[in-house]
């Protein structure tokens, strides 16, 4: 009994990967708008900047490109009070 619930749930798994792997080929992907800084979704369903949390990551980006270090980039977040959403 439990190779055949072994089997079924093998079967189940290997089918929703193939839906995963054919949506991303047809353009279609699942994207988490809330977790994901700068962004946000636009009004045709696709991801598009958001122009806030834009300038939030091209400040993380410039202090990194300067030599930083991510403490000191927390630092600078958390004292402009742009650290987490």
């Amino acid at each position: 009994m439990s190779a055949f619930a072994q089997a079924e749930s093998e079967s189940i798994r290997s089918n929703i990967t193939k839906g995963i792997r054919m949506g991303y080929r047809q353009g279609c992907f699942s994207f988490r708008y809330v977790n994901f800084l700068g962004y946000r979704k636009g009004a045709d369903g696709q991801p598009e900047i958001h122009p806030e949390e834009a300038k939030t990551i091209r400040m993380i980006f410039e202090n990194f490109l300067n030599g930083s270090s991510m403490d000191d980039i927390k630092q600078c977040l958390e004292s402009t009070g742009r650290l987490g959403k």
